[in-house]
């Protein structure tokens, strides 16, 4: 959940299972919990068949617009309609992997003017076929470690890749941004 003030806040919820629509975003008041819209983050990119469902990322930048990212799908959506305004899809950078086994999460923002949005790919072990988060750890004794993640910088007002790289390991946790 994510605040933007007295009369909104939004949620990422939404299933996990491939046979599911997916993960969803919803404003809701944060009052009276009566909700506003509900939008579905695939709405405009179905999953393909046997993508990782794990849990995404949601955040609120600065123009007001909710930013949303489940699997390889990252969305910019209208807060007032709940609209998708924007909807691409994120590559990996290992060729180990697939982006069939990434799901894209931690979504932070650098401290600059532009403010860049940073985001890191967690995988799943090549042939795991498990749904949810819990992929990461419960196929590795089968199917060995998973593949190392891909950080992402992106245009916070395009959605538009800026840089990518292949990081070391595969990280599970998500990051911390600071100033220094």
């Amino acid at each position: 959940i994510v605040n933007d003030g007295p009369t909104g806040s939004y949620l990422l919820g939404g299933g996990l299972a491939s046979d599911t629509a997916g993960q969803f975003v919803a404003k809701f008041n944060p009052s009276t919990g009566q909700q506003i819209w509900l939008t579905y983050i695939n709405a405009a990119n179905p999953l393909p068949a046997g993508q990782w469902n794990a849990f995404g990322s949601i955040g609120v930048i600065a123009d007001g617009t909710i930013i949303a990212v489940a699997g390889t799908t990252i969305v910019k959506l209208d807060p007032s309609t709940g609209s998708i305004l924007q909807s691409v899809q994120l590559g990996v950078s290992s060729t180990l992997s697939s982006p069939i086994n990434a799901n894209f999460d931690g979504f932070l923002m650098a401290p600059n003017a532009s403010g860049v949005i940073l985001l890191k790919s967690q995988n799943r072990p090549i042939g795991c076929t498990t749904q949810g988060n819990a992929a990461m750890t419960s196929c590795q004794a089968a199917y060995g470690l998973p593949p190392n993640s891909t950080a992402v910088a992106l245009d916070s007002r395009t959605l538009k890749l800026i840089d990518s790289i292949e990081l070391n390991q595969m990280v599970a946790t998500r990051g911390v941004v600071t100033e220094h």
